[in-house]
C-alpha cells in the first residue's frame, strides 16, 4: 500500500490529457516536483511548461529525476515502453483514478458527478457558481470550461470533480455530495448490459451513507433503481424537487426557464449555450448548488454567465457561408441532442461529420447510431478512432456507413 505522505515527486505518463494535466497543476501547486511526458505536442504542454512543471514530447530515462510515484491514465496500455520502464525500476505506478480518489480523501467535501451524458458541462456549470460565490474549492473538469479552464483552486473545502463510470473508477471516490444526471448502456468493454451500469450507479450512490444524492428524476434509471430511496430529484416533472417550467426559446437555439424547490420559486434565468438538453443540466447545477447553500443570485449571475465547454456545440467559424460547430458527442443519444441542437439554428441544410469512438461502442450500439445519424441532409463518417481497442473488439465505421440510410453520404478513410 503506498503512503502518500512518503511522496514529494510524481510523474505523469500522458499529461497532455485533460485530467492528468489538472491533476498535475493541483500537485504542482501544493508544493509537489511534478514531471510528465506525452507522445505528441500541444498547446497544453506549453502551457504547463510556462508554470514551472517539467514536460516533454517522447519517453527518456534520463530526462527527468526518479519520481516517488508515476501516474497514468486508462489511454496508457500496459505495453507501454515507458510504463513498463518504471514499473522495472521499481518505482510505485498507479492508475488515475486512483489519484483521483486520494484527492478525494484530502477535501472535508467532495461533490461527484456522474452520468452517461452531461457530466463536464454540470461540473463546469457548479465550477463557475462556486466560484462566482467565492467558495474554496478545486474544479478537476474532463473538458476546457471557457470560464475555468479544465483546472480551477480556490481552497481546500470542496472537491467538484467527475465521476467517470468507464472501469467503475469512480467507486474511488469519497463523495458527499453524489449526483446522477442519467445512466444509460455506454462503454461495452466494461459493462455487460444496462443492469450491469445500473448495479454500478447504486453502490456509487451508496459509497457515503451519510452523504447527499442527488438524481435526475425524469430518467429510467431513477425509475427503476432510485425512486424508493428518495434522493434529491430534478427534471421537468413537477413531482421533483427541482422543477422546470415556464421555457422559453429564443433565436440562438438557446432556452430560458424558471428553477422552483418543493413548489416554491427560486428564480428565473436565460443560458447562453444552446440546446433543451442544457436546461437538464442547469437544474442539476441549481439542486447542487442550492444544497451548498449557495445563494440563489449567485446560482442564478453563474448560470447566466456561463458560456459553455470546449467541444460541447462549439461555435468554430464560418466556412463558405456555412456555420461550423464542434462537439463531442459519441453516444447516440448525444448525438441526437446535438442534432435537434443544430436544428434550431437558421440553415438551409445540416451537413453532420461523424468519427466513432472505439469498435466496441460502434457495434454494440449501431442501430441506435443509425437512427440518430439518418436525420440529417449529408453525411460524412470517418475511419473510426480506435483509442485503446483493436478491430476484433467490435465493427468498424465502414460497417456503420454501409447501414446509414442517408442517400448524400460520404465515407472518408482519414481526417
Amino acid at each position: 500500500m503506498l503512503d502518500f505522505s512518503l511522496v514529494k515527486s510524481i510523474h505523469f505518463i500522458g499529461i497532455g490529457g485533460v485530467s492528468l494535466s489538472s491533476l498535475a497543476r493541483f500537485f504542482h501547486r501544493k508544493g509537489y516536483f511534478i514531471s510528465g511526458t506525452d507522445k505528441t505536442y500541444s498547446s497544453t504542454l506549453e502551457n504547463l511548461l510556462d508554470e514551472g512543471i517539467k514536460v516533454r514530447v517522447g519517453f527518456s530515462p534520463d530526462a527527468f529525476p526518479r519520481p516517488d510515484l508515476v501516474v497514468y491514465s486508462s489511454a496508457v496500455p500496459e505495453t507501454d515502453t515507458e510504463l513498463i520502464y518504471m514499473r522495472s525500476a521499481g518505482i510505485v505506478c498507479i492508475e488515475r483514478y486512483v489519484l483521483l480518489g486520494y484527492v478525494s480523501s484530502l477535501f472535508p467535501f467532495t461533490i461527484a458527478i456522474a452520468g452517461t451524458h452531461g457530466k463536464t458541462t454540470v461540473s463546469s456549470m457548479c465550477g463557475y457558481v462556486m466560484k462566482t460565490a467565492s467558495l474554496p474549492f478545486y474544479a478537476h473538469i474532463g473538458g476546457e470550461s471557457n470560464n475555468l479552464g479544465s483546472c480551477y483552486y480556490s481552497g481546500d473545502t470542496y472537491f467538484l470533480c467527475e465521476a467517470c463510470e468507464y472501469r467503475k473508477s469512480m467507486l474511488a471516490l469519497h463523495p458527499f455530495v453524489s449526483v446522477v444526471l442519467n445512466a444509460e448502456f455506454d462503454h461495452p468493454d466494461t459493462y455487460k448490459d444496462k443492469t450491469d451500469i445500473y448495479n454500478t450507479f447504486d453502490t456509487f450512490l451508496q459509497l457515503n451513507p451519510h452523504g447527499i444524492s442527488i438524481v435526475n428524476g425524469d430518467c429510467e434509471y431513477y425509475k427503476l433503481r432510485q425512486k424508493y430511496n428518495s434522493p434529491i430529484t430534478f427534471g421537468f416533472n413537477i413531482e421533483n424537487d427541482y422543477v422546470i417550467s415556464d421555457v422559453a426559446q429564443y433565436e440562438n437555439g438557446c432556452f430560458g426557464c424558471s428553477i422552483s424547490y418543493l413548489g416554491v420559486p427560486l428564480f428565473r434565468f436565460s443560458l447562453r449555450v444552446p440546446g433543451m438538453h442544457n436546461l437538464i443540466n442547469a437544474c442539476a447545477c441549481v439542486a447542487v448548488c442550492n444544497t451548498i447553500g449557495i445563494k440563489s443570485d449567485f446560482i442564478n449571475k453563474g448560470l447566466s454567465e456561463f458560456s459553455g465547454v470546449k467541444r460541447r456545440f462549439e461555435y468554430c467559424g464560418n466556412f463558405f457561408s456555412a456555420s461550423i460547430y464542434s462537439d463531442y458527442a459519441h453516444h447516440p443519444t448525444e448525438i441526437k441532442e446535438t442534432v435537434k441542437t443544430a436544428k434550431l439554428l437558421n440553415h438551409n441544410k445540416l451537413i453532420v461529420v461523424f468519427q466513432p469512438h472505439t469498435f466496441s461502442r460502434t457495434s454494440s450500439l449501431k442501430a441506435d447510431f443509425v437512427n440518430v445519424l439518418s436525420d440529417c441532409d449529408v453525411l460524412i463518417i470517418v475511419k473510426e478512432y480506435a483509442a485503446r481497442e483493436q478491430s476484433s473488439c467490435g465493427c468498424s465505421a465502414r460497417s456503420l456507413f454501409n447501414e446509414c440510410s442517408v442517400p448524400n453520404k460520404f465515407y472518408c478513410e482519414n481526417i
